[in-house]
Order: C-alpha cells, then structure tokens, then sequence
C-alpha cells in the first residue's frame, strides 16, 4: 500500500480513538480494508459501499456489503462472501429528468465522462474512433476527467492531432453547462458496477453507448436508450455510433433514455435502504 493509504489508516485511526462512532461507513476498497481492520479491531461494525467489480479481500473485515448493482453483488458472493453479509442498493442520483439536447445536428458532440484510468477504456475507444472519423458524421470528442492515464491520452490524441477534434476539459465538478450540448455518451469501460455517469447522461435525455460489462447491462438496453457493444471491438463502437446518430433514432433513444431513468433511478431507495442497514448494525 502506498505512503498516502499508510497516513489515511492513522488518520482514521486517530478518528475512530477520538470519537468512537457506532458505525463506519466506507466507500472504495483500500478505504474498505482500513476501516474494516480498525473497526474491529475498536469492536466497532463497517458497512461498505461496493461500486465496482472488486475483489471480496479488501472487504473481509467489513460487517455488511452494499452492492450497487446485481452484478457487484454476484461478484461478490461467487468469491465466497455469503449472501447474508451483501444487500443491493442500486445507484442512483438525486434530481428529476433535465432538459437535454434539442436538436441533432452537425458537429455532433460525443462525451466520455470517466476518470482517466486504463480501467475506463479510453484508448481502445478513441483507436477506434479516430481512425473512423471519415465513415461517422461530423463530430468532436470531448473527454472529461483527469487521472493516471491523462498524459498517455494526451500524447495520443492531444489537441494538435486529428483536427483538434478531440478536446480535453479536464476535471469539471458540474457538467450542467456541458450536457445541453452533448448528443451521445460513451463509456467504453473494460469493468463497471453501476456507473453513475450513464444514470446522469439519461437524466438529460441522452442515449448512451456502452460496454457490456458488470452492472452496465442493468441500466442500457439495447436499442431502447443506447447501445451495448464488447469491450475492444471497434468495429462494433463506430456502427453503434453510426447508428445513434442518425436522426429519427436518436430522438427515440433519447426519449428511451429519459424514461430508463425515471424507472431505473432508485435515489429514494439506496437513501432509505442504507438508513435501515445502518440502523440494524447498530440496535
């Protein structure tokens, strides 16, 4: 574990002797370990939030697991954890459906919307696509989010190659300004649990291109508010793309997508469902 997990494990440390809390709630795996060692070790329970598909040693001290998606608790339970110790609480976001795009037209805009990470699928997706920028519509790419991968991508597909038509914006904490111009989201992921970035482009109306991995198959559905297509098949992505962008049915998975996140948004439940988890760890 790195210098940084090694001061945040004092630090929380120090916390848990201090304050003594009567539950620890924690999100991320090395977060998950940390505070499932001292919590034991204090007599205190853990509950962790489990948002990919991670691997059951970073939670085997933890009291109770939240799986966001069927898939992350699947994963979890084929990896020995009983099934009594996981509950699914899917993800979800606060907020109603939001005023999109109004219009397709040229340039359309593609966005991905995920930390720069190797996990996330940033390059297959953007081989892919600048090598077929000739047989899509007029587009730009832009990329949100800054991480590991950032300078790598950079060189790659930086702003003085392919016609300045993939455009970095770095980290933006609120994309409201951004999705009324978006047509198309992509997330291109080699592993997801339940990535909130779809749930928030379907918010704003907009159909979503995804891979079909973890959680990823619980939120789009093929043809009704985006596409599904195999992590690393090109050929696969810019026919999805083709297909999407085409007018009369992008204004019918848009509409799909505005309904897919009336029904499949579950705020209200993942708030209440995790008041009762704790409730019951702690009476």
């Amino acid at each position: 574990m790195r210098f940084g997990g090694f001061f945040w494990g004092i630090k929380l440390a120090t916390l848990i002797k201090s304050f003594h809390p009567s539950v620890i709630h924690a999100h991320l795996n090395k977060a998950a370990l940390l505070s499932g060692i001292f919590g034991s070790m204090a007599g205190i329970p853990v509950i962790a939030h489990v948002h990919g598909i991670n691997q059951a040693f970073y939670y085997r001290f933890c009291r109770h697991l939240v799986a966001v998606s069927n898939a992350v608790a699947n994963h979890l339970t084929l990896q020995g954890i009983p099934r009594e110790r996981v509950s699914i609480l899917l993800n979800g976001l606060p907020g109603v459906v939001r005023i999109g795009p109004k219009q397709i037209g040229s340039p359309f805009v593609i966005a991905i919307v995920a930390k720069l990470h190797r996990n996330k699928g940033h390059h297959w997706a953007l081989d892919a696509l600048a090598s077929s920028f000739s047989q899509l519509p007029a587009c730009e790419i832009w990329i949100f989010g800054n991480g590991p991968e950032r300078q790598n991508l950079l060189n790659d597909f930086g702003p003085n190659q392919f016609s300045g038509r993939i455009k970095f914006w770095g980290y933006k904490q609120h994309l409201d300004n951004f999705y009324p111009y978006v047509h198309l989201v992509l997330l291109p992921s080699l592993s997801e649990g339940m990535p909130l970035s779809l749930l928030e482009a379907m918010k704003w109306g907009i159909p979503c291109i995804a891979s079909r991995v973890g959680g990823v198959p619980e939120l789009i559905e093929d043809g009704v508010n985006g596409f599904l297509v195999n992590p690393g098949n090109g050929n696969e992505l810019v026919a999805a793309i083709q297909k999407t962008l085409e007018p009369s049915k992008w204004y019918f998975l848009s509409q799909g997508a505005r309904r897919s996140f009336v029904s499949k948004n579950h705020f209200s439940n993942l708030i209440d469902g995790l008041e009762r988890k704790i409730n019951l760890l702690t009476s």
